[in-house]
């Protein structure tokens, strides 16, 4: 580069106080998957998109199997 390229960083993450907090509160409950979180978000969701349903994957891999199946 020489200098004058506008640098983009890649893989840099931003990650807030609440989404730590977040994290921390699914670790300490019972629930490390298919937990009550899920169905929370899911509804968040859905409610943002103005959908009736929404399904939350994993991966965007798992995403994309369940699309195409």
């Amino acid at each position: 580069m020489t200098g004058n390229e506008l640098y983009i960083p890649y893989g840099r993450h931003w990650i807030s106080d609440d989404d730590i907090e977040s994290v921390v509160d699914v670790l300490e409950s019972d629930w490390l998957t298919q937990g009550p979180k899920i169905e929370e978000f899911e509804k968040e969701i859905s409610a943002y998109c103005g959908s009736n349903y929404a399904v939350v994957f994993n991966s965007g891999t798992s995403a994309l199997h369940a699309a195409f199946s």
